[in-house]
C-alpha cells in the first residue's frame, strides 16, 4: 500500500511517536518506542490540551527528536477536538485530518450522529469552537451521505 510506505517512510530515528487511546472525557497519550516516562493522562479541554502539547514539547526536548507524529483512533466524535488543536499547532495535516474524518463518516451517518454532535459541541472546550468543529463535521457527514445516495443511484441505473 503506498500511502502506508510513505507513512512509515515518514519515521527516523529522531521521529517521536505518541499514542493517544480517546475517550470521552479523559485521553491517555503515550510516548512509542523506548516507552519514554509517563503516560499523559489530559481531558477533553482545552486546558487538556494545552498540557498535552507541553507533554510533547518537554519529552521532545528531553529526547532531542526533531519530528513529533500523534496517531489515535477516530472514536465516535471525542477525537475531534483534539485533532483540531493538533492541526492548529501543525501536528497534523488538512490531508490527514480529512482522512479521519472519511473513517468516521464511514461507520455512519444519521439522525443520532448529529444529535451526539449537537450534544458534543455544547460540552466542549467552547461552546463557539465546539459548535463550529461539530458543524464541520456535520457538512462532511451530509456531503458523505450525498455521494453515497448518487454511487445508489447510479448503480441502479447501471442495472
Amino acid at each position: 500500500n503506498y500511502n502506508q510506505n510513505e507513512k512509515i517512510a515518514q519515521i527516523t530515528s529522531q521521529t517521536l511517536i505518541i499514542s493517544v487511546d480517546i475517550a470521552k472525557f479523559k485521553h491517555v497519550a503515550r510516548a512509542r518506542g523506548m516507552e519514554f516516562g509517563s503516560p499523559c493522562y489530559f481531558d477533553n479541554t482545552k486546558l487538556g490540551f494545552q498540557l498535552f502539547l507541553d507533554w510533547i514539547n518537554q519529552l521532545k526536548l528531553e529526547q532531542h527528536m526533531e519530528k513529533v507524529i500523534v496517531g489515535m483512533e477516530p472514536t465516535g466524535h471525542y477525537w475531534l477536538n483534539l485533532a483540531h488543536i493538533l492541526k492548529e499547532n501543525h501536528y497534523f495535516t488538512d490531508q490527514y485530518l480529512l482522512d479521519h474524518l472519511r473513517k468516521a463518516v464511514s461507520r455512519s451517518v444519521g439522525i443520532n450522529k448529529i444529535i451526539e454532535l449537537k450534544q458534543a459541541a455544547k460540552e466542549s472546550i467552547g461552546l463557539c469552537q465546539g459548535s463550529n468543529m461539530a458543524k464541520l463535521e456535520l457538512a462532511t457527514l451530509l456531503d458523505k451521505y450525498d455521494l453515497i445516495q448518487e454511487n445508489r443511484r447510479t448503480r441502479s441505473e447501471d442495472r
